[in-house]
């Protein structure tokens, strides 16, 4: 399993060109908050400017390792803008989480997934876990 707060920040290592590629800054889930879809990246090109909207598919990903994420070759990173379904899958962290019966039940802290990117759990602020079977919504709004 992993903690979505281990994965932001770790580099990008392509096999093919042995370099890095980027850094994950953060994570687009699908709307019903059952999967990890994408990861945001932030890189570098040439000329040492930043490129914000690059995207990585979860499903291109070799291997996750303990200091970098590892892909086959750099072709899998997405250089163009992500589409406005796609911008409507917020990354949960932060966000207050309700039951079916409308009680707040905290804010989450952290998302933690299995090796095929499917959402398991999400830790709440105060360090209690909650099955993410048993969330009704989740929001950001005040």
């Amino acid at each position: 399993m992993f903690k979505l707060s281990n994965i932001v920040g770790k580099s990008i290592i392509s096999l093919y060109n042995g370099q890095i590629e980027g850094i994950i800054t953060n994570a687009i889930f699908d709307k019903k908050l059952q999967k990890v879809k994408y990861f945001l990246i932030i890189n570098e090109t040439n000329d040492e400017t930043l490129e914000l909207n690059s995207t990585l598919l979860t499903k291109d990903i070799y291997h996750i390792g303990q200091d970098a994420i590892v892909i086959k070759n750099n072709s899998y990173i997405m250089y163009s803008n992500l589409s406005d379904e796609t911008k409507l899958s917020i990354n949960p962290i932060n966000c207050d989480i309700f039951t079916t019966l409308g009680e707040k039940i905290g804010v989450v802290k952290d998302v933690i997934f299995d090796e095929h990117f499917n959402v398991i759990n999400l830790e709440l602020a105060d360090n209690n876990t909650i099955s993410i079977k048993n969330i009704a919504n989740y929001s950001n709004e005040l």
